[in-house]
């Protein structure tokens, strides 16, 4: 399986990263800045790209099985994860791969007591508008 991960330096992307270079995939690891990739392995590929433009997207995902985007904007930008998922699936069609994946973080997910996590006091107030998105 060869997959490409965009947002591979980020939290969930490295996760994501170490787990298909376990299996063996052939990993591509889309990123803003190749230097802040610290995984070496025979099977991962580090590239640069930019989510936020379809071009970039296509080129850098043609002859990949899957695309697998961990891509979170930075904190005061969330308006960016609209225009990068428009890219994104713009992209991908371009690019030929048949199966896309898009991981985010916890905040929609319910307590035991039905509440979503985001709406709890423990909840950092700083995500709130990311994980409302």
């Amino acid at each position: 399986m060869k997959v490409i991960i965009f947002g591979a330096t980020g939290t969930i992307g490295q996760a994501l990263v170490k787990e298909a270079i376990k299996r063996k995939y052939e990993v591509t690891a889309a990123v803003r800045d190749p230097q802040r990739v610290t995984e070496q392995s025979e099977y991962l590929t580090v590239v640069q790209a930019d989510i936020l433009n379809p071009n970039s997207v296509t080129e850098v995902a043609k002859g990949h099985d899957a695309i697998i985007s961990a891509y979170g904007p930075k904190f005061g930008e969330e308006e960016e994860l609209l225009e990068a998922t428009r890219s994104l699936l713009e992209g991908t069609r371009r690019s030929g791969a048949e199966r896309i994946l898009v991981v985010g973080g916890a905040g929609s997910l319910k307590t035991e007591n039905g509440e979503r996590l985001m709406d709890t006091a423990e909840f950092p107030e700083e995500v709130k508008p990311l994980a409302g998105g």
